[in-house]
C-alpha cells in the first residue's frame, strides 16, 4: 500500500441525523499504520464521525473514501469486499447473547470466508489467546465480565485480519491499570496486524497512551489538535478546557 496516500479521507462531509446537523464541513485524511484518536465532549459527534469514517452512515454532503474508493460510489458487492478490510469494537461491544465466545469470534469468518472449520478455530484459539480469553472459549457472553466481554468485543473485530480497525471507547468502564493494560494490548495488535487505528476515547490518559495524532470534535467541527507531545501548546481554548478538565470555558455541557 502506498504510504503516501490516505487509506481514509473526508471531503467536505456535512451529516444530518434525525434533521440535526451533527457533523459539518469536514475534510480528514488519515494515512496508512496511523493510529488517530477522536476526543471530545460526549454528544458532539465522535460516535458519528468514527461511524461514517466506517461507512456506518452515508454523507448527506460530499465524499467518504476508503483505499481511494467511495463508499456511494461501490456496487453492493463491492461495498461487501470492501468492509472485510474493516474491523470495528462498538461501545457496546454488540455481541451475541446466544453464542459462545469461540462462536463470536468464529460468526464473521464462517459468513465471510470460505475458511474450513479446523481454519476457523485456529484463528479463533490464536485470537482468545491474544486476548487472553483462552479459558472463556465456551462461555458465553453474560458469564464474562465488562472487560472480559470488551476483550471479546476486540478478538471478533480482529477475525478478518482487517487492515483499518475502529475502536469505539475500547477501556470505557475499566480501572486504570486494566484500562493501561488494555490500551497496551491493543497496541501490540496494531502491531501484530499492521493496520491503521482510529480510537475513540474520553479518557485523556489512553488518547495520550494510543494516538499518533489528536482530532478533536466539538459542536459538529472536527479539527486536529496535534499529537500527544504538542497538545498542551495548543492554544484553542477548547482544547485547554477539555484535556484540563475544567468546567468553565467554551465548551457548554
Amino acid at each position: 500500500m502506498d504510504q503516501t496516500k490516505p487509506v481514509l479521507e473526508m471531503i467536505d462531509v456535512t451529516i444530518e441525523l434525525g434533521g440535526k446537523v451533527i457533523l459539518k464541513d469536514v475534510n480528514l485524511k488519515i494515512f496508512p499504520g496511523e493510529s488517530i484518536v477522536i476526543i471530545g465532549p460526549s454528544g458532539h459527534g465522535k460516535t458519528v464521525l468514527l461511524k461514517t469514517l466506517a461507512g456506518v452512515f452515508a454523507p448527506t454532503k460530499g465524499h467518504v473514501l476508503v483505499e481511494g474508493e467511495d463508499w456511494q460510489n461501490l456496487e453492493s458487492q463491492e461495498k461487501h469486499d470492501l468492509a472485510q478490510k474493516l474491523g470495528m469494537l462498538f461501545q457496546k461491544d454488540a455481541l451475541f447473547d446466544s453464542l459462545t465466545a469461540a462462536e463470536n469470534i468464529a460468526f464473521p469468518l464462517k459468513e465471510h470466508t470460505q475458511k474450513n472449520p479446523e481454519e476457523i478455530e485456529s484463528i479463533v484459539l490464536k485470537l482468545l489467546d491474544y486476548v487472553n480469553l483462552t479459558e472463556a472459549h465456551d462461555k458465553f457472553p453474560h458469564e464474562l465480565s465488562g472487560g472480559m466481554q470488551r476483550r471479546l468485543g476486540i478478538a471478533r473485530a480482529l477475525a478478518l485480519s482487517p487492515t483499518i480497525v475502529f475502536y469505539d471507547d475500547p477501556t470505557a468502564g475499566q480501572d486504570p491499570i486494566r484500562s493501561d493494560a488494555m490500551a497496551e494490548r491493543i497496541l501490540e495488535l496494531k502491531k501484530e496486524f499492521n493496520s491503521t487505528m482510529i480510537t475513540v476515547t474520553s479518557d485523556m490518559l489512553r488518547a495520550y497512551q494510543l494516538a499518533d495524532r489528536i482530532i478533536m470534535v466539538v459542536n459538529g467541527e472536527v479539527f486536529e489538535v496535534g499529537t500527544p507531545e504538542t497538545i498542551e501548546s495548543n492554544k484553542d481554548p477548547r482544547v485547554q478546557q477539555f484535556i484540563n478538565g475544567q468546567i468553565q470555558g467554551p465548551i457548554r455541557y
